[in-house]
């Protein structure tokens, strides 16, 4: 190769080094996406959004705002987190069993129940931020993931793509 031919591939190399380190490197986000330490132990039993909700305690107590901007969400609308009157979130809590005992432990520990799905084995309900990790605690939770908001138009639900 010629002396051209080898300063292309040299800058064409150092060019995507910058581009790939730049896209992975954390000070690359703004502050705003930046991850926050989580002060819990987290189960893996939280979904990823769930988790970063249930871990900062700054995140907790934020407005739904700011919690939609750190989940990357919209406030509100489709896509959204469900939420009732009371801020609590809508989640779907798989779970090991649906027995009578198994969901008074997910009454105890804060959930209200708004469907239980026998054959699924799953359970919807409404979930204070602060329950979050006590509910993913129980031994008979296998699972549990926000539920968004769905897009709709004059009855007909529209998919839309996370």
């Amino acid at each position: 190769m010629n002396k051209a031919t080898w300063m292309n591939v040299l800058f064409t190399a150092l060019a995507l080094v910058l581009i790939v380190g730049c896209a992975t490197s954390p000070t690359a986000l703004p502050s705003s996406a930046t991850p926050r330490p989580t002060t819990g132990k987290p189960t893996g039993k939280l979904s990823a959004r769930l988790e970063m909700l249930a871990n900062s305690p700054d995140l907790r107590t934020a407005s739904v705002d700011e919690q939609a901007r750190a989940l990357s969400l919209p406030p509100k609308g489709p896509g959204s987190l469900e939420r009732d009157a009371q801020g609590r979130v809508l989640v779907d809590i798989r779970t090991a069993d649906v027995s009578a005992n198994s969901l008074q432990s997910l009454r105890d520990a804060g959930a209200v129940i708004t469907n239980v799905a026998e054959a699924y084995q799953q359970v919807t309900a409404f979930v204070a931020l602060s329950d979050l990790t006590t509910i993913a605690n129980l031994s008979t939770v296998l699972n549990v993931q926000e539920e968004l908001a769905p897009a709709s138009s004059g009855g007909v639900v529209i998919p839309q793509t996370p």
